[in-house]
This record gives structure tokens, C-alpha cells and sequence, in this order.
């Protein structure tokens, strides 16, 4: 799936979000949009599987939690910036530590009230709007929200490395920060 979302995003294709309409009514305002940069698109979709059937993998990955699939280690390393894993992974154990004694208690929430990578406990039915907060080729920074919803959710940071976008930073308004000035 992600290989084929892959070709759209590098063939210039049109990109459509899940539940989004062709002309959404009153959706945007205040400089948000549906995703049309490759750096929002990029984002959308890694928000978009983290929100769907493989809930939370990408969020497991990122905090170094010990029942994610390593096998697919690899391929999220493809996504995220070490820089940014270490800081989740960081405040990962930091929270487990303080919350649990340093070890995960089966149906204890030893860490993050919401997943770090969506910065929410649920996700967008109607797709999630974008607004550049710094543009660059190589770096963008990019404020997120949803349609119906005027506050910002999250601020993410993306480089480019490699001719590929990767996720270097996010800071979940206003509870969390990881990679993030």
C-alpha cells in the first residue's frame, strides 16, 4: 500500500484524501488546505496510516516500545529521522519510569495520553488540512488541523534527505514537543 501511494505522490497525480470530497465546502480557511505539496502529501500519508488499519505501528517504532514489529523497523527508519526517534523513544522512557516504575504494566497507560505522531487519540474521517509555516527545498515546516476544527492539532517538521521526504520534528499543541525548537 505504501509503495503504491508512493507512485501517486511521484507521478503529480491528483492526490485525494479518504472522505474527502472533490469540493469540500468551508473546509479551509485561514491558509489550510487538502495536502498538494509532495511534503503535505508525504505527511498526510504517514497520518493517514497511522490512523488506519496499522494503527500506531509508526508511533510504536518512533517510541522504541517493546511490542512493535521490528521486522518493519527498517521501513518506518525509511520515514522518520533518528533525531526524532530519539526524542520520542526519550520521553517514551522518561514517562514509563515515572508513570510505571520503568516497566510497562499490562492495562496501565504508562505513557503518551495521545499518539505522538498524529497528536491525537483519534483520527480525521474527513482527512486533515495543511498550512506551510516555513517552505524551503530542503525543509518544511507545516501546521495541521482539522476540517471543522480551527485549532492547530500539531506543527511538523520535514527535511528532505536523499531526494525523499523523512518526519525530523513534531510538537503536539500545546502538551507535547519532540526535534522541535
Amino acid at each position: 500500500m505504501l509503495l503504491s501511494a508512493g507512485l501517486v505522490l511521484a507521478s503529480g497525480a491528483p492526490f485525494a484524501v479518504a472522505g474527502q470530497d472533490a469540493s469540500p465546502k468551508n473546509a479551509t480557511s485561514g491558509g489550510f488546505h487538502y495536502p498538494s505539496t509532495s511534503a503535505e502529501q508525504f505527511l498526510d500519508l504517514i497520518l493517514t496510516l497511522e490512523g488506519g488499519t496499522r494503527n500506531a505501528e509508526l508511533g510504536w517504532y518512533v517510541e522504541g516500545s517493546p511490542w512493535r514489529n521490528v521486522r518493519k523497523d527498517a521501513h518506518y527508519a525509511r520515514l522518520i529521522t533518528p533525531g526524532l526517534r530519539e526524542a520520542v523513544s526519550r520521553e517514551e522512557a522518561r514517562l514509563v519510569k515515572e508513570n510505571c516504575g520503568g516497566k510497562y504494566v499490562e492495562g496501565d497507560n504508562c505513557s503518551f495520553d495521545a499518539n505522538p505522531i498524529t497528536c491525537a487519540q483519534d483520527y480525521s474521517e474527513e482527512g486533515y488540512l495543511f498550512r506551510a509555516e516555513k517552505s524551503g527545498r530542503d525543509e518544511v515546516v507545516l501546521s495541521l488541523r482539522w476540517p471543522g476544527i480551527s485549532q492547530i492539532i500539531g506543527t511538523y517538521r520535514l527535511v528532505r534527505a536523499g531526494g525523499v521526504w523523512k518526519l525530523d520534528g513534531i510538537r503536539c499543541d500545546p502538551t507535547m514537543s519532540f526535534n522541535m525548537p
